[in-house]
C-alpha cells in the first residue's frame, strides 16, 4: 500500500512546514497556528482517499475556456514570487484587463504563493476597495 505510505510522509508537519517555506516569499507568515491549521484535515477519516483523488484527477478545463463564461466582474490578486504558478501564468487575466473586460489584476510585490495568508493587509484592502467599487 504505496498510497498510504506516501500520505503519511507528505502530512508530517514538518514537511507541511517545509513546502511553505518553498512558496511563501513572507516567511514570517509560516506559523505553528498555519502549519496546525493544515494539518488538521489530515487526520480526518478519508483523507487519505481525498488526497489521491486530486493527485489523480484530470486538470480540468483551461480559464481560456472558462474566462469567456463569466458574467460578472474578476479581482485576481497574484504574488509577483509565486514559484508554483509565476506571474507570468496570470497573462490571460491581465490581457483580459487591457482589453478593457471586467477584470483586475492586482500583482502583490514580495508575495508568493499565497497572498492571503502571506500579506492579509495588503489582500484584504484590496478586496475591500474593489468591493466599494461594485
Amino acid at each position: 500500500a504505496l498510497g498510504p505510505f506516501i500520505f503519511n510522509q507528505v502530512r508530517q508537519k514538518y514537511r507541511i512546514r517545509g513546502t511553505l517555506k518553498q512558496v511563501y516569499r513572507n516567511q514570517e507568515a509560516i506559523t505553528d497556528e498555519l502549519i496546525e491549521l493544515l494539518h488538521r484535515p489530515s487526520c480526518d477519516p478519508g483523507a487519505q482517499k481525498v488526497f489521491a483523488s486530486i493527485l489523480t484527477a484530470p486538470a480540468g478545463p483551461h480559464p481560456s475556456e472558462l474566462l469567456p463564461k463569466i458574467q460578472a466582474p474578476l479581482l485576481v490578486i497574484w504574488g509577483e514570487n509565486d514559484p508554483w504558478t509565476p506571474i507570468s501564468g496570470g497573462k490571460i487575466y491581465q490581457d483580459l484587463a487591457e482589453k478593457g473586460a471586467s477584470v483586475q489584476f492586482v500583482p502583490v510585490p514580495n508575495t508568493g504563493h499565497c497572498p492571503h495568508d502571506e500579506r492579509p493587509t495588503i489582500v484584504n484592502s484590496l478586496i475591500l476597495d474593489w468591493l466599494s467599487q461594485r
